[in-house]
């Protein structure tokens, strides 16, 4: 909501902060730049982001020290926390690591009296907001230490999580929980590990909450293997054992989900046929692939979630070209494309670059 709203109110913003660049109105430039470095972050316009960041620098950073300008530490927050956004985006996490360390003890510097030890009164509201902008920038630093592949993510994303709680900033809180699980399953754990946090869940007695943990397990793997691969572009035979390997506990932790969900979720039971039927296209496992794909598809019709049918069908799409049922995957195919092209154009293109023959029915049936 807020991403759509700064959206309306861009062209107006752009015009504000030219005149606060060229007049030198730092005291009204901390609220733009904030809206304006959310927006071009959230919708990955990094050159836009990079401008922002690159003006701001006068308003709020000490030249000499890096640290804030005396009065204006509200806007240099905000010009940190974005550049090290703008880093993590570029991969450049050497550099983020240092900037997050350098921004981190800032933080707690100024959360030191609201977190000392024994102490008893209630945080003032200033206090909250102090440790919860700890707790989002720890996130941050477990993000980029996930992304070194450093072991120390663990231990700052579950400071993150605690601090986030107390705080009671419930939402960071479940992001950081997110991550936690893949940090926990950074590329040298065994194929088959379960961070704690899943383990305990998926061993509990309540259903739903056994097979939505299940559930988190097999997304989290599938993830792994994306990034394994992603990483490791030369695919040597060990590699490629490995990424199997993970592949198929994805694919028992989708079974272990659908064997524990109770029958009325029937939204998630068909989100881990779905995602059983893409590890197992992964697998080349085409006819497993092609019976998960249709059970996927048969709730979603069922329960009317057509954007969800449409990704079942093209899944199908897939499953069947690969087990050479080459007129009937065009079928399913066309008709995911039929959706994608009101609906998501990435996903309509993406469909076309994967089905040249819809190419050329599209040019001849017309919008």
């Amino acid at each position: 909501f807020a991403i759509d709203e700064i959206k309306l109110l861009d062209a107006s913003l752009a015009s504000a902060w030219e005149m606060c660049c060229r007049e030198g109105w730092w005291s009204y430039a901390t609220n733009i730049l904030a809206a304006r470095c959310l927006y071009a972050f959230e919708t990955s316009q990094d050159a836009m982001l990079q401008r922002l960041l690159d003006g701001a620098a006068s308003f709020f950073v000490d030249p000499s020290s890096s640290g804030p300008i005396p009065g204006r530490e509200s806007g240099w927050e905000i010009w940190m926390s974005h550049s090290a956004r703008a880093l993590r985006r570029q991969e450049k996490w050497q550099a983020a690591d240092k900037l997050l360390a350098d921004f981190i003890k800032w933080l707690r510097e100024r959360a030191a009296g609201a977190l000392r030890a024994g102490r008893i009164e209630p945080w003032s509201p200033e206090e909250r907001i102090n440790v919860a902008g700890l707790a989002g920038e720890l996130y941050q630093q477990g993000v980029v230490k996930l992304g070194l592949r450093d072991g120390a993510c663990v231990a700052i994303l579950n400071e993150a999580a605690e601090l986030a709680r107390r705080a009671n900033d419930l939402s960071l809180a479940a992001k950081v929980d997110t991550l936690k699980v893949r940090a926990g399953l950074l590329a040298d754990a065994p194929p088959d590990s379960v961070p704690p946090e899943l383990r305990q869940a998926m061993s509990s007695p309540n259903r739903t909450t056994a097979g939505v943990a299940c559930m988190a397990l097999g997304r989290v793997k599938l993830d792994l293997v994306s990034r394994l691969l992603t990483d490791n572009p030369e695919g040597t035979d060990a590699l490629m054992g490995r990424a199997r390997d993970i592949l198929l506990a994805a694919k028992s932790a989708f079974q272990n989900a659908l064997e524990v969900l109770p029958p009325h979720l029937e939204e998630q039971a068909a989100e881990a046929h779905l995602q059983m039927g893409e590890t197992e296209l992964q697998l080349f496992d085409w006819t497993a692939a092609q019976t998960s794909s249709a059970n996927a598809l048969q709730i979603f019709e069922r329960i009317h979630r057509p954007a969800e049918a449409a990704a079942a069908r093209a899944s199908l799409a897939m499953a069947m070209r690969a087990n050479n049922r080459l007129d009937q995957a065009v079928i399913y195919a066309k008709a995911a494309l039929q959706y994608y092209e009101k609906f998501d154009p990435d996903r309509a293109s993406a469909l076309l670059s994967a089905f040249p023959a819809l190419q050329s029915s599209a040019e001849v049936e017309g919008p």
